[in-house]
């Protein structure tokens, strides 16, 4: 599979609904939703619904990523639901949220984000990926005060993980600070 191969992908935008879609062997994001600020300017989120598909085989099967640059500013997540997924063989994630650049004066805001009734089941990655496997993960790679997590609601997902799986992780949360 190639690595950087996205299934389904979207830069930013308002009021979109991904659901009832089949996405599989896919080398990298089953479904992608992202900010990049220093190359999209203006590629927020917000009123985001992914559910009812199925991702079988992809290293993570639904992705949600923010950002900010010094010149665009922060690009935040809000108002997003993901529910009613199945989602199979990933070996990185079933269901991330994660944020890779931050500023204390302006700090990347991801709000109001439901993550329900999903049905995840993990693959046995390799050694690089298994350290790091999670069904869903919350992770902030940024300094102390650049990122805002606020009413992440996780709820209701049916977890499996297969009998090889090393150090799995059902749900994961990585900050520098309590949210």
């Amino acid at each position: 599979r190639d690595q950087s191969q996205e299934g389904i992908e979207i830069f930013g935008g308002h009021h979109v609904t991904v659901s009832g879609n089949t996405v599989s062997n896919i080398g990298n994001n089953a479904i992608f939703v992202q900010s990049i600020a220093s190359q999209v300017p203006h590629s927020d989120y917000s009123d985001i619904t992914i559910t009812d598909n199925t991702v079988d085989f992809a290293t993570n099967g639904v992705l949600l990523t923010t950002s900010s640059d010094s010149v665009n500013g922060s690009m935040d997540g809000a108002d997003v639901t993901v529910s009613g997924n199945t989602i199979r063989n990933t070996t990185d994630a079933g269901i991330g949220l994660r944020n890779d650049s931050g500023s204390t004066t302006d700090p990347v805001i991801f709000a109001r984000i439901s993550v329900t009734d999903n049905t995840i089941r993990m693959l046995p990655g390799d050694e690089g990926a298994a350290k790091r496997a999670a069904a869903i993960f919350l992770q902030n790679n940024t300094g102390e005060g650049e990122t805002l997590f606020s009413d992440i609601h996780i709820d209701g997902n049916h977890i499996i993980a297969t009998p090889t799986t090393t150090n799995f992780g059902q749900v994961t949360i990585v900050f520098y600070e309590n949210f």
